[in-house]
């Protein structure tokens, strides 16, 4: 069975997204039904828990596979939620395994909170756990990873300096408010009565300052202000404290907006700090209100951060080794089956030659030693028996896929070599392949090789000027041919659509993010960057496309690691206003803080096959049948159909042509095509919903996608910009 996490956060989706995927908690039980039910052929998915904050939505499970997990997302997240734009899941994160548990223990421990290192985290994983186990949507697996993961929060903020004078969001929103106001009102008003308007209470209590409540329950509102003296106000009457009061907080839950327009006649500092926002957004246009909602904390320079982040490491350490016991803890479940049965049989065997032994003994003139031996003899036999066939029986099997004895030997007894060039990102990637490719064969041990590209060495040409596709592959394909490694792990978009004279792509496996996102000093949007902003990027992809969006903008070339492009971005000094980067490559090296915007789907189709890793070998390697087992066939057919149609376009990196296929259902594929002028100017695209039922009918499918884009005049802007 396989772990799985899908979601969205701070880090990657706005709060008008993220306000859409809100479940608030007395709507969990409806999820949960819902999703445990959800009509899908073959879904298998049998535990699942949600975990809805304002800095995130979460969906955690269990099923049989990963194409099956990922269908049932899919469709889960497009009937509940009622979102049929696709362009959602270029956004969210899709996490397995190690990863999807990793993923938990850091949410757990507060470390991927807005407000870094927050507790309120653990109180909302106990309740979306409870939930889910009072309604039967968890079992074993989930049950124990949560326990877990509580068990590493309490740990870090009991044994670390991340739990020292640590803030909450309503902390947050007070601190908030008084850099708003340069200074703390003496009358605040705080419309809600849950947890965090009992958070600002507690926030604001240290001040002094005079307290209205509002809530829809007024009973509510009373027990809560009787301890502070505070006012209380009916739920009716809460605009009155928008006249009573120059700030309020507000966090509560309701169907519709629980202030709109109309009411102001005085200047008022407003945080909602509720999801789905219950201010009407459109108040910020109104002169005399300043209003922030949930996002906006996230630039609130916080009191002591320097000092709580100083304890990462520490935390780290122990989200480590709380990974390590659920891995133990999944080891020894897994063995349980085995050794029950095991020990049936033998205990079967033994009563059996037992009786047998006793009989011969009674009837037997036989000397006893002799009865005893032939019985320890026959229960070893017996006991041995059924593990040495099916040792037998695998032999052939193993012979099959490598061809001779001395492939086993090499794989078991020798390291295998993976070649990978030398940045954080082909590292983190040649990392993740080894895992995975040691969880279906523990027995290999692997080792890497670090190999200096074209691409690497010269950071000063343009890209399409240093020769396109290829510049960061040859090295590791030469060494492939000549066997002084036996992989190669590449980004497959930097690979040609078709394989190097000796090699082939043996395997494929789950795709990470797909999307491009924008990093920015000042935190700008694509909307917000100032007229004639510079933005960096070395593709020309993103160059038509950034220009069809804001014509306005100058592009300015970048190359570099995704660091050194991070810091040339972040620089005050700089020529850059932002620059663009594949939300992937953020998401695997946990840089996605960093991250200011995502682009949707529809502002810019990204590259055919980004997020998508490749597994290169020798023609005549044998360990390719080992690696296949990694292979992820949904990601494999959808980046198969995505190159497929580049090649028919005859484009390469160097061409502005952008693709991205997205499984609707395991054959349906939503495709988006487009091919764009280097000034924006003109854009030649296509939307298609087709039928791909395996690998081998992409080419054919992709033909006719690419057909319909000559067809509606794509060859004339590729001729334009084609290397002559």
């Amino acid at each position: 069975m396989v772990i799985a996490v899908w979601g969205v956060d701070y880090h990657v989706a706005s709060i008008n997204i993220r306000e859409q995927l809100a479940v608030p908690p007395a709507q969990h039980e409806a999820f949960l039904r819902y999703a445990m039910h959800i009509d899908y052929v073959d879904a298998h998915i049998t535990e699942c828990a949600i975990i809805s904050t304002c800095n995130r939505t979460e969906i955690y499970c269990v099923g049989a596979n990963v194409a099956q997990i990922q269908c049932w997302i899919n469709r889960l997240v497009s009937d509940f939620f009622a979102i049929h734009d696709l362009s959602i899941h270029d956004i969210a994160y899709l996490k397995y395994d190690d990863d999807a548990v990793n993923h938990l223990l850091r949410v757990a421990t507060g470390i991927e909170s807005l407000v870094f290192g927050e507790t309120q985290i653990l109180g909302q994983l106990r309740n979306a756990m409870r939930i889910a186990d009072s309604h039967g949507a968890l079992n074993q697996t989930l049950r124990k990873l949560f326990e877990l993961a509580l068990g590493a929060g309490r740990t870090a903020h009991q044994h670390t300096q991340i739990g020292q004078h640590t803030l909450s969001i309503a902390h947050a929103a007070v601190h908030l408010i008084m850099q708003a106001q340069s200074t703390l009102p003496q009358r605040i008003g705080i419309i809600g009565a849950g947890d965090m308007a009992q958070l600002a209470i507690k926030a604001l209590s240290p001040h002094g300052c005079e307290l209205v409540l509002c809530n829809r329950t007024r009973a509510k509102a009373d027990a809560l202000a009787q301890p502070t003296g505070a006012r209380v106000v009916d739920w009716a009457e809460r605009y009155t404290l928008l006249t009573l009061c120059d700030a309020v907080i507000v966090a509560v839950h309701a169907d519709s907006y629980a202030i709109t327009g109309g009411h102001l006649t005085k200047p008022c500092t407003i945080v909602d700090i509720s999801l789905p926002r219950m201010v009407d957004p459109h108040l910020a246009q109104c002169p005399q209100l300043q209003l922030y909602d949930i996002d906006d904390l996230q630039h609130v320079t916080e009191r002591n951060l320097a000092r709580r982040k100083a304890a990462l490491h520490d935390v780290e350490r122990i989200i480590s080794g709380h990974h390590d016991t659920f891995r133990q803890w999944q080891q020894h479940r897994r063995a349980v089956p085995t050794i029950v049965q095991l020990r049936q049989r033998v205990e079967y065997i033994a009563q059996s030659e037992t009786t047998l032994a006793l009989q011969a003994l009674t009837n037997s003139t036989h000397d006893p030693a002799t009865i005893i031996t032939r019985l320890s003899h026959r229960l070893a036999r017996k006991v041995l028996h059924a593990p040495t066939r099916a040792l037998k029986e695998s032999t052939p099997h193993v012979m099959t896929h490598l061809h001779d004895t001395e492939s086993t030997t090499r794989m078991t007894q020798h390291p295998i070599t993976i070649g990978t060039r030398g940045s954080a990102l082909a590292l983190w990637q040649t990392y993740h392949v080894a895992q995975l490719i040691q969880r279906t064969h523990p027995e290999m041990t692997i080792t890497t090789k670090i190999i200096s590209t074209r691409g690497d060495r010269d950071l000063s040409t343009p890209l399409p000027s240093v020769g396109g596709k290829g510049v960061f592959t040859e090295e590791l394909e030469d060494q492939l041919r000549a066997h002084t490694i036996d992989l190669a792990v590449h980004s497959l978009k930097d690979l040609p659509t078709s394989d190097a004279h000796g090699t082939h792509v043996v395997a494929i496996p789950p795709r990470g993010a797909v999307a491009d996102v924008l990093v920015s000093r000042a935190r700008h949007t694509i909307h917000t960057l100032p007229h004639g902003a510079a933005v960096g990027t070395s593709s020309t992809r993103r160059t038509g496309q950034l220009l069809r969006l804001r014509p306005d903008l100058r592009i300015i070339d970048i190359r570099g690691n995704i660091d050194s492009r991070i810091a040339k971005a972040l620089d005050p000094n700089g020529p850059y206003d932002a620059i663009v980067l594949a939300h992937a490559g953020l998401q695997r090296l946990g840089l996605e803080h960093h991250i200011s915007y995502v682009f949707s789907r529809d502002e810019m189709v990204s590259a055919p096959a980004q997020g998508a890793l490749a597994i290169q070998v020798a023609n005549n390697n044998p360990i390719a049948s080992a690696v296949r087992t990694i292979n992820h066939p949904l990601t494999n057919t959808a980046v198969t159909l995505e190159r497929a149609i580049l090649a028919h376009l005859g484009g390469g990196c160097s061409m502005p042509v952008a693709v991205h296929a997205l499984h609707v259902d395991d054959q349906i594929i939503d495709v988006m095509a487009r091919v764009v002028t280097l000034d924006g100017h003109q854009t030649i695209e296509t939307h298609q919903r087709v039928v791909v039922p395996n690998i081998a009918e992409s080419a054919r499918v992709a033909r006719r996608i690419a057909d319909t884009l000559l067809h509606d005049g794509a060859q004339a802007i590729l001729d334009g910009v084609r290397p002559s």
